[in-house]
């Protein structure tokens, strides 16, 4: 199993090299046989290394070609280029290949495995979880799905770039050399509409763009582009994809701003090898940082995804502040911090033949470990937890994925930063004044449609409410977080709180327990100010207080503003411990500690004979000092020696005995 981001493995693989059928990074006479073999068709190769005359075949010529370069003639090998297109550029979110099997064999590998996963990233919705859940299995989806969408951002822009300029032939511009050209978009009204949609709805007004061949290879695309904000062109998004060799680099940053006030920003950065066919080999790197901020919050994070073959590690954080309404006129502030490192197994769902559809994407048996904690003043929720779970049934498992487990426990959660810095550096930033060369229509639509499989579609998976309030409650139906708030916990301030009740005293479950003063479903009221405010002690005198709720008639801890000297257990007598304080009721009066609480009120032993002093008075038949009942003890003191009982205490002596 490769190992958790820290410490994953190397990967490396020969260059591709023009006639070097082996791979071993020359070319030889056994490379010449090799061709030949494939000309005649018994072994196979790719163009990229084998059709060395570029003529889109391997034949003979190739081999005899290969064969004079092996023996030193000065001969050019020209093999075709694996990108010579940029609909061929490698997308972000493409599969892993292992780096020891075929391409062709990629799309049949998890197939015997997948069937079952519940969590497809492109089905995956809030009915997918229950009260059964591993909270784990749903935030990780959720992530996921962040991860790869993020990574889609790129490889949509290329696909509408590429599906734009096949539909304005017009335009007559040669995009592929290597230049930087400019071009106007004007969004076409949607289906149905007359007029065309206002300048900052539906995309970016001004576009800059480059495309760099090297031979017939693409090996570099770079996009800029600009909003207009009402006449003034803003920079809003950078984009460049690099392909050096084998190692496959893309940067994208975008800002933004809508009409409500809510903006932000996002910077996604992909690296790994690609083989000879243009796939990622071994291994993919996938970085997301954003920074938002709304009407009501703020939010800013950062994660690191890698992407194996048949394996996904995931690290990151999500932290910053949102406002809750405390009461009708008052908002408080919370700060809130979630971090999570984790690891599954990965499937791809695509089929050869068919073009390929992030959504297929699925997430296998997995583990996680996850901190969450959210409030200072008024906690809702803080917590570290590691769970797996069953890709099945989405349920805890810490069976089947007990390696994952164990990955996540030995690995240590990411450090949450104090803030993100996204920005454009120098030579990605661009002033929007270069004049356009020409105009291109685009119809959204019909883009959406040609760039579906790179889209996923998602909403935001409410977790607490799937799992932890089924039934309502805080972020049940009609609550925070409930339907239509498009809810995300990491960054919405519609969310309700993601804890448990069951757990956690301070999570609010829609019920004001008056055991716990601070409990948010008591409405935040004062204590010290209002007799009616849940303060966990029970006034007899307050006939509404809802400390009151139990009955002292049937329930000896229950409060009744007296102290119960004959009940250990009565809360009014102040908690303390009979067994090592003389001064605590116990139920007993001891006669050897006149303050006793038990020995009821205060007495006069000089006065009153039933006072206990801790002397036994034989003349006094009531004494409590005597400890025993002189009607049916012949052994307790009751002031009368009787002769036919000769250990009476009254009579001092034994009159059997002593004449006396």
């Amino acid at each position: 199993m490769a190992a958790l981001l820290v410490g994953g493995p190397t990967v490396r693989q020969a260059r591709a090299v023009c006639g070097d059928f082996n791979t071993d990074g020359s070319v030889s006479a056994s490379d010449a046989l090799g061709v030949l073999r494939v000309a005649v068709g018994s072994a196979t190769c790719p163009l990229v290394r084998c059709d060395v005359d570029d003529s889109g075949r391997v034949t003979g010529t190739d081999a005899l070609a290969v064969l004079k370069r092996a023996v030193g003639q000065p001969i050019a090998l020209v093999c075709a280029a694996a990108v010579s297109d940029i609909a061929e550029l490698p997308k972000a979110t493409g599969p892993v290949v292992d780096e020891t099997i075929g391409a062709a064999l990629v799309f049949d590998l998890p197939r015997a495995t997948a069937q079952t996963t519940k969590l497809v990233l492109g089905e995956a919705g809030q009915s997918t979880f229950n009260a059964n859940s591993s909270m784990a299995a749903c935030e990780i989806t959720n992530m996921s799905r962040i991860a790869v969408t993020s990574a889609a951002e790129a490889d949509r822009i290329l696909c509408y770039v590429q599906n734009l300029f096949a539909a304005n032939p017009q335009i007559g511009v040669d995009i592929y050399d290597g230049e930087y050209h400019t071009f106007e978009l004007q969004f076409a009204p949607p289906a149905g509409g007359s007029a065309p949609p206002p300048p900052d709805v539906g995309g970016p007004a001004k576009v800059k763009m480059r495309i760099v061949r090297t031979g017939s290879a693409v090996t570099e695309f770079e996009m800029f582009a600009c909003d207009d904000k009402g006449g003034t062109f803003t920079q809003s998004e950078y984009l460049r994809q690099a392909i050096d060799g084998g190692d496959f680099s893309m940067v994208a940053k975008g800002f933004f701003e809508d009409p409500m006030g809510n903006s932000g920003a996002h910077q996604i950065n992909v690296t790994g090898l690609l083989n000879d066919a243009g796939q990622f080999t071994g291994k993919k790197t996938i970085r997301v940082v954003h920074s938002d901020e709304w009407s009501e919050g703020t939010g800013y994070g950062e994660m690191v995804v890698e992407q194996h073959p048949d394996l996904l590690s995931l690290s990151g954080y999500d932290a910053g502040t949102h406002d809750w309404e405390e009461s009708p006129g008052v908002t408080k502030t919370e700060n809130f911090s979630h971090r999570v490192i984790a690891e599954a197994e990965l499937f791809d769902l695509n089929t050869a033949g068919q073009s390929y559809d992030i959504g297929k994407l699925a997430l296998g048996d997995g583990a996680a470990k996850l901190s969450m904690r959210n409030g200072d003043d008024f906690k809702w929720w803080d917590f570290t937890e590691i769970q797996g779970w069953d890709a099945e049934t989405t349920e805890l498992d810490n069976v089947n994925p007990a390696t994952f487990i164990d990955d996540v426990r030995a690995a240590d959660l990411p450090t949450v930063a104090d803030s993100v810095t996204i920005a454009f550096d120098p030579n990605e930033e661009w002033d929007c004044s270069d004049p356009v060369e020409g105009v291109i229509t685009v119809d959204q639509q019909a883009l959406d449609q040609a760039c579906s499989g790179l889209d996923l579609g998602f909403d935001w998976i409410d977790c607490y409410r799937a799992i932890a309030a089924p039934g309502g409650g805080p972020g049940g139906p009609g609550g925070p977080g409930g339907p239509g708030g498009g809810c995300d916990p990491n960054v919405d301030p519609n969310c309700g709180p993601q804890c448990d009740p069951a757990t956690d005293p301070m999570c609010p479950d829609g019920y004001c327990d008056p055991g716990n003063p601070s409990d948010p479903d008591c409405g935040g009221c004062d204590p010290a100010v209002d007799p009616k405010c849940p303060d966990g002690v029970c006034d007899v005198n307050t006939p509404g207080d809802p400390d009151c709720v139990c009955d002292p008639s049937v329930d000896p801890t229950c409060p009744d503003g007296s102290c119960d000297p004959s009940n250990p257990l009565d809360p009014d007598c102040g908690g303390c411990d009979p067994t090592a304080d003389p001064t605590c009721p116990d139920g007993y009066c001891d006669p050897n500690y006149p303050g006793d609480p038990d020995c009821g009120p205060p007495c006069d032993p000089a006065t009153d004979p039933s006072c206990p002093d801790g002397y036994c008075d034989p003349n006094n038949p009531g004494d409590p000092d005597c400890g025993c009942d002189p009607a049916v003890d012949p052994q307790c003191p009751d002031g009368y020696c009787d002769p036919n009982n000769p250990g009476d205490p009254d009579c001092g002596c034994d009159p059997a005995v002593d004449p006396n």
